[in-house]
């Protein structure tokens, strides 16, 4: 007896779009810094309206000082997945570069939409051995 394919197939996809329904990717983009030339972009998944992890954090030139040379600007990603807590709160910190470098970020999420902390990069960047961004603010809303 033939089965028909169509009908099968057609009946998974249904039954698994609750289910992707649930699980949001979302990207949020804003400001860092008081100068207003850095950025950052914020790539999460939310599920049921609950922002879950961060899978990409994206920072963009940020002004830093150099020790001995003129002020600099950095950029990078984040290298791994953030989790974020039951409150809506994250923080995490990496070194890079053969630990020559450090990330730190923080923040928090008022809802999926929007969030805001701070960041800070210390120790080597491509043109500075010796930069410090300082504790950077930034926020990032969806559409933003």
């Amino acid at each position: 007896m033939r089965r028909p394919t169509g009908l099968v197939a057609g009946l998974m996809v249904a039954l698994a779009l609750p289910t992707a329904a649930l699980a949001a990717r979302r990207v949020i983009h804003g400001p860092a810094g008081s100068s207003g030339s850095g950025t950052v972009d914020i790539t999460l998944v939310a599920k049921n309206g609950n922002v879950k992890k961060l899978t990409r954090f994206e920072f963009n030139n940020i002004p830093a000082t150099c020790v001995g040379f003129p002020p600099t600007a950095t950029s990078g990603t984040f290298p791994h997945t953030i989790t974020v807590n039951a409150k809506g709160k994250f923080h995490a910190s990496v070194k890079q570069n053969g630990g020559r470098v450090t990330f730190t970020v923080s923040g928090h999420f008022t809802n999926q939409d929007k969030a805001a902390g701070t960041l800070r990069i210390k120790g080597a960047v491509p043109g500075c051995g010796t930069a410090d961004t300082g504790k950077v603010h930034w926020s990032a809303k969806h559409g933003g």
